[in-house]
Parts: structure tokens; sequence; C-alpha cells
């Protein structure tokens, strides 16, 4: 093969794999994000988090998509869901009521929920790229993490997930949050929330519920009638 031809034939090469990385990158700029999507409801949204109730409906599947953010979630149902990657693999996956879980951003895929009696129900939070402060206990106080009867369930980067049962009559004294906190209820009930220098004031949870906890403060939680159980999950 003389000079010119090698050239040519690299010129050709390098032209043809350029263009085969520009389409690459074309087809995954073309997968939409997560959410919003049919079945799922946004429940809370601020500078930190996005959360969405979700339900997946049976046997339908979602349009391709990709993760942009960094993801936990918690589960209301026993179910299975098939993910699909965009090369065509099929993954089953089974996941049980109050299972917690977290995902970092970039899965791109296809879900169809396999269950349908009932379909699988979860929460899902969405981590923006904001970092979540840091709160220095500079009092008096206990921290709010670990307390007694807290399970840790996942500690990295982006967050440290607890699970935790509130229990009536049990005594609840002000506790110091270091971080900024989700909190997602497992099952229905009210809890009493009160600060050093608030009026405590009972609130009614339904299951699935989402509520926000700004760092930076002392408050006491306690359970007013039943049993609560919640997922806590400390931003970072």
């Amino acid at each position: 093969m003389t000079t010119v031809s090698i050239r040519a034939y690299t010129s050709v090469l390098l032209g043809a794999v350029c263009l085969s990385l520009l389409a690459q990158n074309a087809r995954s700029q073309d997968y939409p994000p997560a959410f919003p999507r049919e079945g799922a409801r946004r429940v809370f949204d601020n500078m930190w988090i996005t959360a969405w109730d979700d339900t997946w409906i049976p046997d339908k599947p979602t349009p391709m998509h990709r993760h942009v953010y960094d993801y936990f979630g918690w589960e209301f149902t026993d179910s299975k869901t098939d993910s699909v990657s965009p090369e065509g693999d099929t993954r089953s996956v089974s996941t049980s009521r109050g299972l917690a879980w977290f995902l970092s951003k970039g899965v791109t895929h296809v879900e169809i929920g396999r269950s349908s009696n009932p379909p699988r129900h979860a929460i899902l939070v969405e981590l923006k790229d904001a970092a979540s402060p840091y709160y220095r206990n500079t009092t008096t106080f206990p921290t709010a993490f670990p307390s007694d009867g807290d399970r840790q369930v996942v500690d990295n980067q982006r967050v440290t997930m607890w699970e935790r049962t509130w229990m009536p009559g049990q005594p609840a004294s002000p506790r110091y949050f270091e971080r900024n906190v989700v909190m997602i209820f497992a099952n229905a009930g009210d809890l009493r929330l009160g600060a050093p220098v608030e009026q405590p004031h009972v609130t009614s949870f339904a299951e699935g519920a989402v509520l926000f906890l700004a760092g930076g403060g002392a408050r006491a939680i306690e359970a007013t009638n039943i049993a609560v159980r919640t997922l806590l999950v400390e931003l970072k």
C-alpha cells in the first residue's frame, strides 16, 4: 500500500470513528430525564431534592430515560420490574415492601412494572447537584443520629439513610439536626413535633408522605397513638 493510500485509509478510518462517536453522543443526548412521567406525581421540591410518588402502570413500558440525578427510593409493595437497557438487555428486579435503596445518576433504561395486584409503588427522591449544608452542633442537645432503635441502611457521599420506628409513649427530648433530613412514612400515623422555642403540635401523616426537616436546629418528635415507621435520610 502506498504512502498516499495509507494516509487516505487512515483519514477515512478516523472520520468513521469520529462520526460513530458523534452519533453515540447524539443518541445519548436524546434520552429524556426520568421525570416527569405517567404514574409519577411530584410531592415535594426545593433546591436540594425533588420527591416523586411513583406507581408503575402494569405491563406498560416507560419511555427510555436517563436518571440525571443520584436518587433513592422507599418501596411500598412487593413487586417485580423489568429494566431494559439501550442495548436491549433485560434485567428483572424484585423489590419488597420496606426496601430502601440508593442509585447513582446515569442509569438509562426502560422500566416495565410486572406486578398488578398491587402494582409497584414507591417514593423516589432525586438529589439535585447542590450540596446540602452541614450544621455543626454547638448546643448542649445530643445529635439526631444515631438514636436508640435506628438502623443504618445506606451511607455514602450523598446521603446517610436510617430506618426508625417512633413508638407511642416513648419519651421525646430535643435532638439537634446537623443536616437537612427527608422523612418518608411507611404507614399512616400522628407525630407530635416541637422545638425548644416552639409549642409542640400534632400532625397526621399518610402512608407515603414526605416531610422535609431543615437542619441547624433541635426538635423533639414523638408518636402519639400508634407506632410510625419511617425512613430518615440525611442529605450531604
